[in-house]
């Protein structure tokens, strides 16, 4: 749905898709856009992950906006991922799950005792950190921009890498 909607609003916007079978059901749905929003966005069958797709990550070094409708044991390696081919000043929207950032002064939550992205305990009447051990501290470097519901939006900064 994304996807479409960006299409309709004459972006060009490319969704990629591991599951079969969502993949076909949203290539189906494409048919019912307009012929411009059509032209405006591909469906790409693809693992993200696999280094030897380059359409992947040609994608996002040339987005200015990435949705991602990911798991939460796959926010790392997301994360990683859009570090590395992502321009600064992109867009990142995440649904549902939290991306990791590395500047964890950004991802705190305001709620006291509460875990942020980084695996940080924050308390906010004390203003202490802990480490949970065992947790990655990488992510993407950016910042939370806007937080509503289940939805997010980051912004990357300039110290993310460029392969341009």
């Amino acid at each position: 749905t994304a996807v479409f909607t960006a299409a309709s609003l004459n972006w060009y916007a490319t969704g990629m898709e591991l599951n079969p079978t969502l993949w076909l059901i949203s290539s189906l749905r494409r048919w019912g856009l307009s012929k411009e929003a059509r032209m405006n966005c591909k469906l790409i069958y693809a693992d993200m992950f696999d280094a030897s797709q380059t359409t992947t990550h040609k994608s996002l070094r040339e987005a200015n906006c990435v949705m991602i409708f990911g798991v939460a044991p796959l926010m790392p390696q997301i994360a990683e991922l859009i570090q590395s081919n992502c321009q600064p000043r992109s867009f990142v929207m995440a649904y549902r799950f939290r991306v990791p950032l590395m500047n964890l002064n950004e991802c705190r939550r305001d709620k006291v005792g509460k875990e942020d992205v980084a695996g940080r305990i924050v308390s906010v009447a004390s203003g202490e950190e802990s480490t949970v051990e065992g947790v990655q501290s990488t992510g993407i470097n950016g910042r939370l921009i806007y937080e509503e519901e289940e939805m997010r939006i980051y912004e990357l900064t300039d110290g993310n890498k460029s392969h341009l």
